[in-house]
């Protein structure tokens, strides 16, 4: 099963009338609350947002007055910020799940007045614009797009909005045949500080921290004794977590090493950033790095102890994931660009 959670923000309505210069002819008896639609005998006073998201109750905005004032002729809808969550069985489903976003008027001069039944106003729909969910969570956040009119074309507004999606998976990160490479010297020092005739043995606290600097649940691996200069700890207990595809490539998993004979004294740290084996995750990144000392101004070369050796992967990453800046239009998708190579993008010659 593939969840999306999916909120919109910044939502504005512009108004843009193909001919301006008949709308300025056709303005001049208006009242400075009302627009004319051009072609129509509609004087628009007043306007709702509706949000249609697949297998969910619509949502709507509060009901919005017109200003010919604003010089940008622009519906704002800023407190207006609808979410959900959606899940389908594959991620192609998503292709066929819709987003519907319907300009509706709730307050007219018409002829007519607008019915009312069961007090509840009918009303008329001004334009609209409806997009798959697959584009919306593979596209970028910014969309500005000219709704059209239930006859299929053009209306006089365009709607700007930002889409927030993002696809949170219980994902599984796997350390596995850890072993680390001891420096001779500095294992010798470690065990004559200790002054005892005990084995020398440690072990690793190790944890994921995400891209927004959180960090996860902290996992401990038993003791192992140095054998010669290594320490083999195998196999390490999955770091479960719950994230998205930017904190996963973002983050990076921080191992400590303890040294158990010794008060569990943190004695080494090593940084393994997760985006710089994205490309072999899934097929057991092999990972080689030093291991350094803790402590303050220690130079690079007087901390590295040792080098650690580990395979890392990660199970049931998420998949989706929005493009890095540009905007889609009516025209398509423009000055984007992936967040990782391999990525899924938008369907068809948007891009």
């Amino acid at each position: 099963m593939v969840q999306l959670d999916i909120s919109l923000h910044n939502i504005s309505i512009h108004y843009t009338p193909r001919h301006t210069s008949s709308f300025s002819s056709n303005t001049s008896n208006l009242r400075e609350t009302e627009l004319q639609i051009p072609g129509t005998s509609t004087i628009l006073r007043c306007a709702q947002l509706k949000v249609s998201f697949p297998s969910t109750p619509s949502f709507r905005s509060s009901s919005i007055p017109v200003s010919r004032c604003n010089s940008t002729k622009c519906l704002q809808f800023n407190t207006f910020q609808p979410q959900t969550t959606i899940s389908n069985s594959t991620y192609s489903d998503f292709t066929k799940s819709k987003l519907k976003l319907t300009l509706l008027a709730t307050e007219t001069s018409k002829k007519r007045p607008l019915l009312r039944i069961l007090g509840n106003t009918v009303t008329d729909t001004l334009g609209y614009y409806e997009i798959d969910l697959y584009t919306l969570a593979t596209g970028p956040v910014k969309h500005s797009i000219q709704m059209i009119t239930s006859k299929g074309i053009q209306s006089c507004f365009r709607i700007e909005f930002d889409a927030i999606v993002q696809e949170l998976t219980r994902c599984e990160i796997q350390l596995s045949d850890v072993s680390l490479d001891l420096d001779h010297h500095w294992l010798s020092e470690c065990l004559e500080s200790e002054k005892s005739n005990r084995l020398n043995k440690f072990y690793v606290l190790y944890a994921f921290v995400g891209g927004n600097e959180r960090v996860n649940k902290r996992e401990i691996s038993s003791e192992k004794v140095v054998r010669g200069d290594r320490l083999l700890f195998g196999d390490l207990n999955p770091m479960k977590h719950c994230i998205d595809l930017v904190e996963l490539t973002k983050g990076e998993v921080v191992i400590e090493l303890h040294d158990a004979t010794n008060s569990n004294h943190v004695v080494a740290l090593v940084r393994i950033s997760v985006h710089c084996y994205w490309h072999a995750l899934f097929t057991n990144a092999q990972v080689v790095q030093k291991i350094y000392k803790c402590g303050q101004g220690l130079r690079e070369d007087d901390a590295c102890i040792g080098e650690i050796r580990l395979r890392l992967s990660v199970k049931n990453a998420p998949s989706f994931v929005q493009l890095r800046g540009g905007v889609h239009t009516e025209t398509g998708i423009s000055d984007a660009r992936p967040l990782l190579m391999g990525v899924r993008l938008p369907l068809g010659n948007s891009t």
